[in-house]
């Protein structure tokens, strides 16, 4: 027993580093984080295990994520992970709008950031009030993604 408490000791981080972990955590905008008292290296090695490991989902689990996108397409199923995670919802349809979901000016200002970061394109804060639903903001994403692509395309060209 005393062999496990010291190894768990050893293994373990301090108040302080606790402190100074929760800090950074507090200052970022992950969702999910890993606190690892290890070295780099260890680090690492240790993480291609844990996503090896992460990575292997059940059946049940498999299911019960499906369902929460279930009639949804590949397009708007990011979108829809971004709503339920600002507005606390469990289930989404692409006719389903977002401020009667109990969004709001503030939450919109958010939902547009994280479309930026999760899908590169440039969006107003206007276009939350012109495209409320899922499934229409869904379809000005595509429309905005496929524009730059067109742009691109159309810069490398000459």
């Amino acid at each position: 027993m005393d062999s496990w408490k010291e190894n768990s000791l050893k293994n373990s981080i301090s108040n302080s580093e606790g402190v100074k972990a929760f800090n950074l955590i507090l200052n970022e905008k992950y969702s999910q984080v890993i606190i690892y008292p290890a070295s780099e290296a260890d680090l690492s090695r240790s993480s291609k295990e844990l996503f090896k490991t992460v990575s292997i989902s059940s059946p049940e689990v498999d299911a019960d994520i499906q369902s929460d996108f279930e009639g949804l397409t590949d397009s708007e199923k990011p979108l829809a992970l971004i709503w339920m995670n600002l507005l606390g919802v469990e289930r989404l349809s692409k006719k389903d709008n977002f401020f009667k979901l109990g969004g709001s000016s503030l939450l919109a200002i958010q939902v547009i950031s994280r479309i930026q970061e999760a899908f590169a394109v440039t969006l107003s804060i206007g276009d939350i009030f012109k495209f409320t639903t899922l499934g229409k903001l869904a379809s000005k994403i595509e429309k905005e993604i496929i524009a730059d692509i067109e742009e691109l395309d159309s810069s490398s060209d000459n």
